[in-house]
Parts: structure tokens; C-alpha cells; sequence
């Protein structure tokens, strides 16, 4: 409910919800059975960071079709539940991984913002740190990893 996630979420500055469709209704109805209960879950999300203003960040997971944009990122319709989440969301940012340490993003929905905007991150797991790159930088060290994994 609304009350239960206000209350675990209160005096902090950021919440994060490690997997939105694992979330169930005041009922027991999961959002991953339940494209219902998924809108449920998904407004009980957005009133709560209203109410607190705390943003609330949830993970989702993509459908089967999400898989089939080469390169890209899947798209907003690809989430599981996505007209759900699409409606109450703020901001929709999928990703891919393109390598061991390249992603590419897209900023699918940007309600203050301007969407359809691609870009690349390098993450460096020695470090922890995920740092925005350009597109040749990218493209780099893709090549770098995958002739490492060759060798």
C-alpha cells in the first residue's frame, strides 16, 4: 500500500526497487502474474515519491521481443508491464550490455526532457565506476574486449 511504501522510503533522499515485478498488491497479487497488479504496484510507486518527494528508481525486466534491436537498447514497449510503468514513470532509461565493460543507453521517456537520446557508459569493475563515453571510445573498447576474449 501506499502507507507501507511511504513509510519505508520516509527520511530517505532516494529509494530503490531492486525488481518492480517481484512488488505485490496489498491483496498478494504479483506484478509479474498480473498486468493489473503491475498498475496497481506502479501507481501505489509514483503516489509515494509524490507524496514523500523521494524519486523512486525501480529495475523491470524486458520481454522476449526486447532482445531483437541488434545494437540498440530495447524500447519502452519491450518492458514487461510496460504500459504501466510507461504511464506513471518520469523517465524510462533501457540498456544493453555491449561488452564486459561497454553499455549503451537510451532515454526512452523523459517526461522534463528530451527522449530518444542514445549514449554509452565504460564501467570499470576494479573501481566500481560507470563513466559516460563517446561513441568511437565505445566502439574502442568493445574491439579491445572482444579481442581479449578471443585470446
Amino acid at each position: 500500500t501506499t502507507a507501507t511504501v511511504g513509510a519505508t522510503i520516509e527520511g530517505h533522499d532516494l529509494a530503490l526497487v531492486d525488481y518492480a515485478g517481484l512488488l505485490s498488491t496489498g491483496s498478494g497479487a504479483r506484478a509479474v502474474d498480473d498486468w493489473r497488479a503491475m498498475a496497481q504496484i506502479s501507481n501505489i510507486l509514483k503516489e509515494t515519491a509524490i507524496a514523500n518527494n523521494v524519486p523512486i528508481v525501480s529495475a523491470a525486466q524486458i520481454n522476449r521481443e526486447g532482445e531483437g534491436h541488434g545494437w540498440k537498447p530495447p524500447k519502452l514497449k519491450n518492458l514487461a508491464q510496460s504500459d504501466a510503468l510507461g504511464q506513471d514513470a518520469d523517465v524510462v532509461l533501457t540498456m544493453k550490455k555491449r561488452s564486459k565493460h561497454v553499455a549503451v543507453y537510451c532515454i526512452d521517456k523523459n517526461r522534463h526532457g528530451e527522449s530518444d537520446v542514445l549514449f554509452h557508459t565504460r564501467f570499470q569493475p576494479n573501481e566500481g565506476r560507470f563513466e559516460e563515453v563517446g561513441m568511437e571510445f565505445a566502439r574502442d573498447l568493445i574491439e579491445r574486449d572482444m579481442d581479449k576474449e578471443e585470446s
